[in-house]
């Protein structure tokens, strides 16, 4: 999660989008047991970031 909290380099956020890699993170702690704890902190980090996440905390969309 601190790779996903530190600002995005301009180059980088340039070729991919912003979401893939928290995207990702949702996906494998999707398949770990006991994994709230771990997908709200990856949540809060996403809002923080001004992007949103559904309510079930599966996947993150991009601001408008």
């Amino acid at each position: 999660m601190r790779r996903l909290a530190r600002p995005v380099t301009p180059e980088l956020s340039e070729r991919v989008a912003p979401n893939n890699p928290a995207n990702s993170y949702f996906g494998l702690l999707s398949q770990a047991s006991h994994s709230e704890k771990d997908r709200a902190a990856l949540a809060r980090v996403v809002l923080k970031r001004g992007n949103s996440v559904n309510a079930a905390m599966t996947k993150t969309f991009q601001k408008k």
